[in-house]
């Protein structure tokens, strides 16, 4: 059976991390407690804790945000524990945050940031390798922890809109949430079974995440729902809360899977055109478009998707690629020395960029021989060292491997056909470059060529202002569970 990813577990934590509901103003600790599900599942929950301290007379608002999950995937379990430590003065300016992701077996992902005349110093930690950059830094930037704090000190009003400039810390970027609240209150029913009288406020973060809240009226969110898989969370007790992880299991790898019955070829066909339907998504602007892959919009919902399998080279082109695409940054550590001995042992005497490619696909494959489906977003540097994982550990080694040779290399984000289960999932693959033409490799299929039953979305070169790979995953992640899909033509 082909692999199916587990980022979108990196992407549901990122959904449920904009409420704390703690008042800038308190002096005492306080702590906030959220339920996540999935399609009525617990599955995890959140901890918000808050302080007011003092530090050499300065007063500094001192939060932390645990965030705790638990799916299934194809029978393994992927269990997350995010912490997030924000530190903001008492005028509610971001001072300084720290980041840490725990997905074992893998290893922690920590991220290190702070404000120092005008800049973000950022720290990002990989695979027990260190990064450092920085940016200019707008003041007027908030911490995520702070949104439902905000909305407590200002309540919103029927019909108002409001937007904010917010610092997500497990990407380490700058997203635009935008608040628009419905015209009336209505009633709803709490987790409890009780009903409150709330105001429902479609709530925006970036481009690609969309969100239902549920206010009273002093601003406080009782409760949030998304489109992605049924996700919601619940403000609760702790006692509640706790019990979360008891409750039933989702397995996230069939929750994701997008109906399509009938389609016996996919994987040796030349050619297959595809109609695309996304309810309010424009399918279009979310799919990629290019040399093997041409997307035809035909209404604002409708696409028309046509994707060739790749064949023969077809030839050089005259595109000019970044340093990006070649350097070795924090995910693909093509200067690792394993990964180089294990490239050099894979390409052996070949000269050939092409043939160099597709001998070390075929390496990947053959030796990658543990499947783990419980890891998230393992560096190629782990990969090379464990040799276990699913698609996206194959399509991060085969990229890493490619660099280590000179080859330049992306990641690919999109869809695989499974015909044992009649659908398509979420897939990650590899793109080498090949006197300026991009080429797709499977390593998880070592075929030495992608089928046409590939629907590509996006890609990423993992670079450090990439947002460490995790807007790539993005655009599915916006149509998925809703994305529907027709075969028009099989040739």
């Amino acid at each position: 059976m082909r692999d199916f990813p587990t980022r979108w577990t990196i992407v549901l934590v990122a959904a449920v991390a904009l409420h704390a509901a703690v008042p800038l103003c308190a002096a005492e600790a306080e702590e906030v407690w959220r339920i996540v599900q999935i399609g009525g599942a617990r599955v995890g929950y959140v901890r918000t804790w808050s302080e007011m301290q003092t530090r050499g007379g300065e007063k500094v608002l001192v939060t932390e945000r645990e965030h705790v999950l638990s799916l299934l995937r194809l029978n393994d379990r992927v269990s997350t524990r995010m912490v997030e430590h924000v530190e903001e003065s008492a005028a509610g300016e971001l001072q300084s945050y720290e980041f840490e992701m725990h997905n074992p077996p893998g290893a922690p992902l920590r991220r290190k940031a702070a404000i120092k005349d005008g800049k973000l110093l950022t720290e990002l930690e990989v695979n027990g390798k260190i990064s450092a950059t920085e940016k200019a830094w707008d003041p007027a930037v908030k911490a995520s922890v702070a949104l439902d704090r905000l909305l407590v000190e200002q309540p919103l009003k029927p019909g108002e809109k409001r937007s904010f400039q917010v610092l997500e810390p497990s990407t380490g970027e700058v997203q635009t949430v935008r608040m628009e609240a419905a015209v009336a209150y209505a009633d709803v029913k709490l987790l409890s079974g009780q009903t409150k009288s709330l105001l429902k406020v479609h709530t925006t973060a970036g481009p690609m995440q969309a969100y239902d809240d549920y206010l009273d009226s002093t601003g406080v969110v009782w409760q949030e729902t998304m489109d992605f898989l049924g996700m919601a969370t619940f403000q609760t007790s702790k006692a509640e809360a706790l019990k979360a992880l008891a409750g039933g299991q989702v397995d996230l790898g069939a929750a994701m899977l997008i109906r399509v019955p009938g389609l016996k070829n996919a994987a040796t066909a030349g050619r297959i055109v595809y109609r695309v339907t996304t309810p309010g998504e424009d399918p279009a602007k979310l799919l990629a478009n290019g040399r093997l892959q041409q997307v035809k919009k035909l209404s604002a919902t409708q696409a028309e998707v046509t994707v060739t399998a790749s064949g023969e080279f077809p030839g050089a082109s005259t595109i000019k690629l970044g340093a990006e695409f070649l350097e070795p940054n924090s995910y693909l550590q093509s200067d690792d020395s394993l990964i180089q001995k294990q490239a050099a042992a894979a390409v052996g005497t070949e000269t050939d960029d092409l043939k160099s490619a597709l001998r070390m696909e075929r390496w990947v494959f053959k030796n990658l021989k543990k499947k783990n489906f419980s890891m998230l977003l393992a560096s190629a540097g782990e990969v090379a060292r464990d040799l276990s994982g699913d698609c996206t550990e194959h399509g991060m080694l085969l990229a890493a491997m490619a660099r280590a040779r000179g080859i330049p290399s992306r990641v690919a984000v999109g869809l695989i056909y499974v015909r044992k289960l009649e659908a398509f999932s979420g897939h990650m693959w590899t793109e080498v470059n090949i006197q300026g033409t991009w080429v797709p490799l499977d390593a998880t299929l070592g075929e030495g060529r992608v089928g046409a039953d590939h629907i590509k979305v996006s890609n990423t070169t993992f670079a450090a202002d990439d947002a460490s790979g995790l807007n790539a995953f993005l655009p599915l992640m916006s149509i998925i569970g809703k994305m529907k899909i027709e075969v028009v033509e099989v040739k």
